[in-house]
C-alpha cells in the first residue's frame, strides 16, 4: 500500500508501525513464556516494548538504507553516467562514461543482483548499437566522398569486417554479366572466387549462404587462408537486383545481432556503387562522341588547353594534328550516311589505334578529328601522322558489290617550334597545314610552322 510518494519513507512507516504492533504485543508473549501479569502488563514496560519495537524499525530502515540504498545508489549513478553519455554530445561525457566504467559489479544473487545483471546487458547493448552507429555513420561519410568503385569496395570491406570482426573478407562485384573481384583481404586465390560454387549460387539466388565449420577441420582452402569456424556469403543488391557478393570469414562464430546488421552496411554499398556507375556513364555522356567514341569537341579542347598550359609551364613540346577524310561529301551522296558513319568510326579506331595511352583524340567537327600528342615535336607528331595516313589509305569497306576506299590529308604543328601564344592559334597553324595538304593533292601529310 502506498503512503506517500517514497518508497524508503513508506518503508519507514510500515517498519514503525511493525514495531509498535510487537511492541504492544511483546508483553503478552511474555505472559505465555511464563512472566507475571503485573509485570508484564504494567504500563512502564508496556511503553518500554513499545519504543523497543519503535527503535527496531528504525535500525531495520537505516539497515536497509545502507545496504539496498547503497546498491542503488551505485545502480543510480551508473545510469547516470550513461545517460550523460547520449544526450551529451562532447569528449567529457564520452571519456566519463567508458563501458568498463559504467557497468557495475554484481556481488549478490537476489532481485538487486539480478538488477545490476540486467543493467549490465542493457548498458553492453547499448553501447554495442552506439559503436554500430558510430562507425555506420563514418561508413556512410567514407562512401560519399569519392566515386570511385575500387575505393569503395576496398573501404566498405574494410568497414564491414571491422563491424564483424572478421579475419577475412572480399567483395565481387557483377560487370556484362559476370563477377570479378573488386577487392579482397586475407582470400587465398582470390580469383578463383569468381567461379566458386556457393558465390555464384548467391549471384543467382539473392539469398544468403551461412557455412558453420569445426576449428579443427580445413575445409574449401579455396575460400580463405586459415581454418574459418563461419563463413558468410552475402548478396549486395540494388533495388531488388544482385550486383555483387560480399564473403565473410571469421576463426570464430560471428555475433548474431551483427550478422543481422551486414545488409545495412551492403545496402548503402550498393546504393554508393549505383550512384558511381551513373556518375561514370554520365561523364561518359558528358565528354564522348556518341559515334566515334573519340572525345567530342567541347571536352577536348578543355584537355587542348590544359595540356597547352603544361606545356608553357614546363617547357615541354606539345604536338597537335588536324585530320580530314578526302572526298567524304561524295562517299554520303553515294553510299548514304550510314556507311559515312562507318568510315568516321573506323578511322577513330585507325587512330586510336596508333596513339599512346597519354594521347588525346577528339571528333573536331563533321569529318575532321584533332590528335593532341603531349611532348611531340613536330617531326614526332608528322610521322604518327603518317602512320595513321597510311593505314587509313589501305583501308578498304565492303559495301554490297561495292569496295569503297578512303584516304585522308593531316597538318600538323607543335609548340613551341610553332611560338604561339594560345592553343587555339596552334590549332589555326595546324588546319592552315591541312588545308595546304589538300591543295597539294590530298591523301598527305604537312607541316606547319
Amino acid at each position: 500500500m502506498k503512503l506517500t510518494k517514497r518508497d524508503f519513507l513508506d518503508l519507514g512507516i510500515w517498519m514503525i508501525v511493525f514495531g509498535i504492533i510487537i511492541g504492544i504485543v511483546f508483553p503478552f508473549f511474555t505472559i505465555v513464556l511464563g512472566v507475571d501479569k503485573s509485570i508484564a502488563l504494567k504500563p512502564t514496560f508496556i511503553i518500554l516494548s513499545i519504543i523497543a519495537g519503535i527503535l527496531v524499525g528504525l535500525v531495520n530502515i537505516l539497515l536497509a538504507k545502507g545496504v539496498i540504498g547503497k546498491k542503488l545508489k551505485i545502480l543510480i549513478k551508473g545510469m547516470s553516467k550513461v545517460e550523460r553519455n547520449l544526450v551529451e554530445d562532447d569528449e567529457t561525457a564520452k571519456e566519463d562514461c567508458k563501458l568498463e566504467d559504467c557497468l557495475i559489479k554484481v556481488e549478490s544473487i537476489d532481485e538487486i543482483g539480478k538488477s545490476a545483471q540486467a543493467f549490465n546487458n542493457l548498458t553492453n547493448t547499448l553501447f554495442e548499437s552506439l559503436q554500430t552507429q558510430q562507425l555506420l555513420s563514418d561508413y556512410q561519410v567514407m562512401l560519399t566522398t569519392n566515386l570511385n568503385i575500387s575505393f569503395l569496395s576496398q573501404n566498405s570491406l574494410k568497414y564491414i569486417m571491422m563491424h564483424l570482426q572478421a579475419n577475412a573478407g572480399a567483395i565481387l562485384l557483377e560487370k556484362n554479366g559476370e563477377l570479378y573481384v573488386a577487392d579482397s583481404k586475407r582470400i587465398d586465390n582470390p580469383l578463383s572466387l569468381q567461379t566458386h560454387e556457393s558465390i555464384i549460387e548467391v549471384y543467382n539466388s539473392g539469398k544468403q549462404i551461412t557455412m558453420m565449420n569445426p576449428k579443427n577441420i580445413k575445409i574449401d582452402n579455396v575460400l580463405v587462408n586459415f581454418t574459418p569456424s563461419e563463413i558468410i556469403i552475402e548478396p549486395i543488391m540494388y533495388k531488388g537486383i544482385v550486383i555483387g557478393v560480399l564473403i565473410l570469414a571469421s576463426d570464430q562464430v560471428l555475433n548474431y545481432t551483427r550478422k543481422q546488421q551486414v545488409s545495412l552496411f551492403t545496402n548503402t554499398f550498393a546504393l554508393a556503387i549505383n550512384n558511381s556507375i551513373e556518375h561514370s556513364q554520365l561523364q561518359e555522356l558528358v565528354a564522348i562522341d556518341p559515334l566515334t567514341k573519340a572525345y567530342n569537341r567541347r571536352f577536348g579542347m578543355k584537355r587542348l588547353k590544359e595540356e597547352y598550359i603544361r606545356s608553357v609551364r614546363n617547357q615541354n613540346p606539345l604536338g597537335i594534328m588536324m585530320i580530314d577524310l578526302d572526298d567524304f561529301k561524295k562517299v554520303n551522296d553515294t553510299y548514304g550516311h550510314m556507311v559515312g558513319d562507318k568510315i568516321l568510326i573506323a578511322l577513330s579506331q585507325i587512330a586510336s589505334s596508333t596513339l599512346r595511352e597519354s594521347d588525346i583524340l577528339m571528333r573536331y567537327g563533321g569529318e575532321e578529328f584533332l590528335i593532341i600528342l603531349p611532348g611531340a615535336l613536330v617531326e614526332d607528331t608528322a610521322k604518327v601522322a603518317e602512320r595513321i595516313r597510311r593505314i587509313a589509305n589501305d583501308y578498304e569497306l565492303k559495301h554490297n558489290d561495292s569496295i569503297i576506299n578512303v584516304t585522308v590529308s593531316i597538318g600538323v604543328a607543335s609548340y613551341p617550334q610553332s611560338n604561339v601564344e594560345s592553343e587555339e592559334k596552334l590549332i589555326v597553324i595546324a588546319d592552315n597545314a591541312l588545308y595546304l595538304a589538300k591543295d597539294n593533292g590530298k591523301n598527305r601529310v604537312e607541316k606547319g610552322l
